[in-house]
């Protein structure tokens, strides 16, 4: 099941976790707010008496804050072309704050078929939407780089799983995009800047089809985190300090649903993940490292 979070740039005291609200055949963006710092959380009620036009569940849904706005990509049911309003076709778009395909409906390049997996990560100056698309036959990393001037899009063959779902984070400038690659169940990531392709070894208990979750710390911004579902249904994580990977540690007592997604939110000296567990959204916090766990996870780490 969709899930994205991003911590409120307003209020940063807050979480802002959308989701896909499913009201008999009506499906629309919604969105809660949970608090970082032990408050109060305020909850989404749906209300709609109309379908909001996203691609129905099992689609993914991405969001971040990027060229001075919060912005949620999806996917979303809409013409080809304005003289064939008839014919829909499920386009990567825009969902909020405005409603608006990522480009025109008609290139083919926006249309991911039968894949439903996005994800987004960006900065002040550009944003990164990436997404799974089938082209001749093989499954293409796609993505578009959006700035306030212009929009480009781009696909490679990187090895992607027909089942992996993706994560993404700028680092550095470097956008970074991670995956499980077609010859194994290894995360990998592809480094759009340098376009080039590294596997992560200390991955291995990530389940087939895992979603997948990245997000720098907060107060300790050199340190990346990587959260995954391992093959006994648990949240794990990975984190790269002093450019080595860790090894994997559960960082979660209750299992999660095989669809769901995860998503992570960074403040201060916690992590904050999200999740669904028998159909309700978990909300739960890990620490970061302190010095003594880094400096004992650097020194038994693989390298980059």
């Amino acid at each position: 099941m969709a899930l994205a979070a991003v911590l409120n740039p307003i209020d940063n005291k807050e979480a802002l976790v959308f989701y896909y609200s499913r009201q008999q055949t009506r499906n629309n963006l919604a969105v809660n707010s949970y608090s970082v710092t032990g408050g109060s959380d305020l909850f989404y009620a749906d209300r709609n008496t109309s379908d909001g036009g996203v691609k129905p569940p099992p689609s993914d849904i991405a969001v971040t804050d990027f060229l001075g706005q919060i912005r949620v990509y999806g996917l979303a049911k809409m013409p080809r072309t304005t003289t064939s309003p008839g014919n829909l076709v499920s386009v990567v778009t825009q969902l909020s704050p405005t409603r608006n395909p990522i480009d025109k409906p008609s290139n083919p390049l926006t249309q991911p078929g039968d894949y439903s997996v996005i994800t987004v990560c960006g900065n002040s100056t550009h944003g990164l939407v990436s997404y799974l698309k089938e082209i001749g036959g093989n499954i293409h990393l796609t993505y578009y780089t959006i700035t306030k001037s212009k929009t480009s899009g781009h696909s490679e063959d990187v090895g992607v799983a027909s089942y992996s779902k993706l994560a993404s984070r700028i680092v550095d400038s470097h956008p970074l995009v991670f995956f499980q690659h077609k010859s194994g169940q290894y995360i990998y990531y592809y480094d759009v800047k340098d376009s080039a392709t590294k596997k992560l070894g200390t991955t291995g208990t990530c389940a087939k089809g895992s979603h997948l979750a990245v997000t720098l710390g907060d107060s300790q911004r050199n340190i990346l985190f990587l959260y995954y579902r391992n093959t006994n249904s648990r949240i794990v994580r990975v984190f790269r300090f002093n450019d080595k990977w860790s090894g994997e540690e559960e960082v979660s007592n209750h299992s999660i649903d095989d669809d769901s997604a995860i998503a992570v939110v960074a403040h201060k000296d916690y992590i904050h993940v999200f999740f669904w567990n028998n159909g309700e959204i978990v909300h739960e916090v890990n620490d970061v490292p302190d010095k003594s766990r880094l400096a004992s996870a650097s020194a038994s780490a693989a390298a980059i």
